[in-house]
Formats: C-alpha cells, sequence, structure tokens
C-alpha cells in the first residue's frame, strides 16, 4: 500500500512537472474548514452502548504550496473529539491527525478549481483517562471544488479520513466525508 501511494505520487509529479508551467497566480494556500462525524458517531452509539454524546467534527487547518498548475504539495491539522457523560463522570476522547498530502488540480478556471488528493500521516487519539493510541492515517479526497476570487473563497471535499489502531482494526473509517471551508491564497 505504501509503495502504490509512493508510486503513484512521483508519477503524478514526473507526468506533470516537466509538461506544466508553473501557476500564474497565487502558490500558497491556507484553508480552515470543518467536517462531518457522520459514520464515526453512529459507529460509537452502537459499539459502545453509551448515550449523550456530543461531537465537535472534524476541525482542520491545511496549508498547500502550488509548485505547477497542477500538483501541489503540503500538509493538514485536524482535530475531532467526543463527549459523553455517563453515572455522573464526564469523558473525552480526542485525536489529533497530522497529514502531509499532495494535490493534483485537473480544472482550473478563474473563479472555479477542481481537484482530488491523497495524504498518508499519523493519527494521536488522547482521552481523559490517560490513554493514548498513534496509527497511521490517511487521507484521500475524491473531488474538491474550490471556487472564489484570486485569494479568498470556499471550498467542498467529498472524500474520506482512516485510520488503523492495529492490523485487525481500523480506528476511523469513512471519517470526514464531507468537508467545508474557507481559503485564502497569496
Amino acid at each position: 500500500m505504501k509503495k502504490l501511494l509512493l508510486i503513484l505520487i512521483l508519477l503524478g509529479t514526473f507526468i506533470t512537472c516537466p509538461a506544466a508551467t508553473p501557476p500564474d497566480g497565487p502558490r500558497n494556500l491556507v484553508r480552515l474548514g470543518w467536517g462531518d462525524m457522520m459514520f464515526e458517531a453512529l459507529a460509537f452509539h452502537s459499539g459502545s452502548g453509551r448515550s449523550n454524546f456530543g461531537y465537535t467534527g472534524h476541525i482542520f487547518a491545511d496549508y498547500q504550496y502550488r509548485f505547477t498548475k497542477v500538483v501541489s504539495f503540503g500538509g493538514q491539522l485536524d482535530f475531532q473529539g467526543i463527549f459523553w457523560t455517563e453515572d455522573e463522570a464526564r469523558s473525552r476522547n480526542y485525536d489529533l491527525t497530522i497529514i502531509p498530502s499532495v494535490r493534483f488540480t485537473w480544472f482550473d478556471r478563474e473563479h472555479v478549481k477542481l481537484y482530488s488528493g491523497v495524504g498518508a500521516g499519523l493519527l494521536m487519539a488522547f482521552d481523559n483517562g490517560g490513554q493514548f493510541k498513534a496509527a497511521p492515517a490517511l487521507n484521500l479526497n475524491f473531488i474538491g471544488v474550490q471556487a472564489g476570487t484570486e485569494h479568498w473563497g470556499g471550498f467542498f471535499d467529498l472524500g474520506f479520513l482512516s485510520a488503523l489502531t492495529n492490523p485487525n482494526a481500523v480506528y476511523l473509517l469513512g471519517a470526514r466525508m464531507l468537508s467545508a471551508g474557507v481559503y485564502y491564497s497569496w
């Protein structure tokens, strides 16, 4: 899986870099967004038997540097929290995910861009009982739409974030399938 991911990234870079010209617009892009916890919430509710849940959703910040009109590299920091009350006690789970990523812009017009991307990184899970887990994480963005001016605008992504806690279990599956937010570029 890791070899395939690396081959795809390198192949995409080598195919697009020589033929593509540098971007004539902004090279730096910062995004702030929020993504859903739809499937995580369903799995947590049914798997734990607990009630009185609250969720933060996925709150994330993303930076991309655009090398060509097609390829940009960057990274993302994602935070999510799950809260519940049980027997007068307040419990919390927090996840922090750091993901280096590559993005391919395959439709680029003045006010609209369509892109796809992939990233692999590390998820760190914490709870208020002092437990900590680290796991490899994968983020796939099937399609993203960015609309706005050259410097400001909004985006909408369809994809998922997943992480493995051990070889036999998936910690996050289908997390952050839908996400949206704002961007600034310069």
